[in-house]
């Protein structure tokens, strides 16, 4: 895993108001850093003429002087009086994605520049959603990362990541729980959540609208949330000759990734498929590997399960 870095002092933010400020300190600083801020978007700042959510950075501020707003507060929420709506939006011929991050981003590059201090291991970032893609071209996101400041290097390591890639379409409030994929055992001290409409290439009118956002152990979550109690595959044949398949059953659509990797760690495989109600198989190309041992990972919505494969 690649190390994240970023600057958060060179960063200025000069659309957040003093009262904007203010909130963010008592958000970031009364709870040892348990909770996200504004994890529920109740508290919106309304001075610079536009509505933002209180310790969520977002593109209103390249957009507002044409009147176009990609991120709005709406009612009624979903465990509230209000919730998060990311739209993207066609400005001035350009599209402008529908984008949302914990702390601090960069209105170039449309990424997270920094995110706010966080010092557990959950398993999970769960909450409430909906989404639509507007056309099949695009397809939104949910990006998290827990990072450890590395006094060595003076650069940000990875501690935890997921990249979850928005399937299909859901027209009404819809629980969900995203796993976080773990890299260190080092406990982190800064988290940032990304929240887009779109992906590389916006299509206007795609939308994602979020409410409710909480880490969380599996244990908290709630028998409600979900309807499958572990993440479980199969891979066939094994010991593999030029190809195995992976055999997976899904009670939903959903976006699945798996890797495949040798005894030493190494990666050699990394890919994703988009599973549907019911049985799926996904077919590994082996043909270009040595025999030995190796070992398949699948990461779904419910955690994170790993199988052998000899390969001969």
């Amino acid at each position: 895993m690649q190390e994240f870095q970023y600057n958060s002092k060179a960063m200025k933010i000069p659309f957040l108001s003093l009262v904007t400020l203010v909130c963010l300190l008592l958000f970031m600083g009364g709870s040892s850093y348990a909770q996200i801020p504004n994890n529920d978007f109740e508290i919106w700042d309304s001075t610079a003429g536009y509505k933002t959510p209180v310790g969520w950075d977002n593109m209103n501020p390249n957009t507002y002087s044409t009147t176009v707003l990609t991120c709005e507060r709406m009612v009624p929420g979903h465990t509230g009086a209000y919730h998060l709506a990311l739209n993207t939006q066609t400005v001035s011929s350009s599209i402008v994605p529908g984008i949302a991050v914990s702390g601090l981003l960069d209105p170039t590059t449309h990424k997270p520049a920094s995110g706010f201090p966080y010092s557990s291991r959950p398993q999970v970032l769960a909450g409430s959603w909906q989404y639509m893609a507007y056309t099949t071209a695009d397809q939104g996101f949910i990006e998290v990362l827990l990072s450890k400041w590395n006094t060595t290097t003076s650069h940000r390591d990875t501690v935890a990541f997921t990249h979850y890639l928005l399937p299909g379409m859901v027209m009404y409030w819809a629980d969900f729980h995203l796993p976080l994929t773990y890299y260190s055992s080092a406990t982190p001290d800064s988290a940032i959540i990304f929240l887009s409409a779109s992906g590389p290439t916006p299509v206007a009118y795609s939308f994602l609208w979020v409410d409710g956002l909480r880490f969380a152990d599996s244990a908290t979550l709630g028998n409600n949330m979900v309807s499958k109690t572990k993440t479980e595959f199969n891979i066939r044949p094994n010991p593999a000759h030029g190809s195995a398949q992976i055999e997976y059953k899904s009670d939903r659509s959903q976006n699945v990734k798996y890797t495949l990797t040798d005894i030493a760690g190494r990666l050699h495989h990394s890919s994703s498929f988009m599973a549907l109600p019911g049985n799926n198989s996904e077919l590994i190309d082996v043909s270009d590997l040595p025999n030995g041992l190796y070992f398949v990972k699948l990461v779904d919505e419910f955690g994170i399960a790993e199988q052998k494969l000899t390969i001969n």
